[in-house]
């Protein structure tokens, strides 16, 4: 800043004359312009944590830490005590603990497979705390799935509860897409699945991705940007595993010219057998215990009243359906396998509920869509979809 102030007074005589003082007020209310400009977009880009390493906990239980330069420290613990065999997280500022969390224990060489980041995802001058925490692998296709926690300003609010959802496959820069023209961090949330209604000619399993926005502890699905999938061909299989260790994956596999670009999500490109308008009057908590009788557990489900435009009435639960027999709390009520926006037409990942997506469902408008039953299902059972109107 000193040296263009030089510079202009040399070129520009008549500063002199005008004045350094109030030139030099001028050049610095620029100045702390473009530094907050700057500071602002640095705190969209997500700040990755250190790499885990061992941690020394006391009684001999194995540890792993992240640390931020803040002072926040994720460490990671493959069991409480001799007798808990259960792995979970504990956040904690220097010293200080602030919340745990469950973690899990995959294998004993893997307790060190998670991540942690810091940044201000929603833009509201609050950064988040992010936790990526590696929970399994398939056998076959070697499909490694994550368990993403974001907190919610944790900034300025510390702990508290987390959103959580699922992702196939992760990257540090290819879940996380941080846009410069936008100065926003896009959330990269993909599966594979099997498909055959893309293309006659080309049924298979194809790597689907689909973009979301973090806003005030809520996952938004981004409208405005397509769904992509792509083929598992062999050569995809081939390029797979030879990235497998590129932080730029799974974002690296999809923007490719072999993925196609969906305007309509698979999930809703089959026409359906009814589809059905409504209102949701309410939404509604019931409690559901489980079936150990010595130590049965009680588990809150939501479910949703709608009134349709017909003027029935119906119940929309929004948990799985039960593969096995028909629970009683189940009777005579509808349980999508799939939610999502319309008229956009994006489903949300399977672990993601609607209550993830917005704060208050009383008042929505909602398409109630039916399909025919799968043919392996002995029970016969329709199967439904379930859009909320954007």
């Amino acid at each position: 800043m000193f040296s263009f102030f030089q510079i202009s007074i040399n070129f520009c005589p008549v500063l002199r004359v005008w004045g350094k003082r109030k030139f030099m007020q001028r050049i610095l209310y620029l100045s702390l312009i473009i530094l907050t400009m700057s500071v602002g977009a640095s705190a969209q880009k997500l700040a990755h944590g250190s790499k885990p390493e061992l941690f020394e906990s006391k009684g001999g239980i194995r540890a792993y830490e992240v640390k931020f330069p803040n002072g926040i420290i994720v460490r990671k613990f493959d069991r409480k005590s001799e007798t808990d065999a259960e792995g979970f997280f504990e956040i904690s500022r220097g010293s200080k603990a602030l919340g745990e969390m469950p973690g899990a224990v995959v294998q004993a060489a893997a307790i060190d497979k998670f991540d942690a980041f810091w940044g201000d995802l929603d833009r509201n001058n609050s950064a988040e705390l992010v936790v990526v925490d590696f929970v399994g692998e398939s056998m076959g296709m070697g499909i490694d799935y994550y368990s993403i926690y974001i907190f919610p300003d944790f900034e300025t609010k510390g702990w508290q509860p987390p959103l959580e959802f699922s992702t196939e496959e992760f990257g540090a820069r290819g879940t996380f897409i941080h846009e410069p023209k936008t100065n926003e961090t896009l959330i990269l949330i993909t599966d594979f699945n099997g498909l055959d209604n893309i293309s006659p000619e080309k049924a298979g399993t194809y790597f689907v991705g689909r973009f979301f926005r973090y806003s005030g502890g809520k996952l938004k699905p981004a409208i405005d940007k397509p769904v992509y999938a792509r083929r598992y061909l062999r050569s995809f299989e081939k390029y797979r595993f030879a990235t497998e260790a590129d932080p730029r994956r799974p974002w690296l596999w999809l923007n490719s010219p072999q993925a196609l670009k969906l305007k309509i999500d698979p999930e809703f490109s089959l026409k359906p057998l009814t589809s059905e308008n409504g209102t949701i009057e309410r939404a509604e908590t019931i409690v559901r215990r489980g079936d150990d009788e010595e130590n049965p557990q009680e588990y809150k489900l939501v479910q949703l009243v709608v009134r349709m435009d017909s003027g029935a009435t119906k119940i929309i639960g929004l948990w799985d359906a039960n593969d096995g027999e028909e629970k009683e709390d189940e009777k005579g009520k509808i349980l999508p396998e799939i939610f999502g926006i319309a008229p956009a037409n994006i489903s949300f990942p399977k672990t993601i509920s609607p209550l993830d997506v917005w704060e208050k469902l009383e008042g929505k408008k909602v398409i109630l869509n039916s399909y025919a039953p799968f043919s392996f299902d002995e029970r016969k059972r329709k199967r439904y979809k379930l859009l909320f109107l954007q």
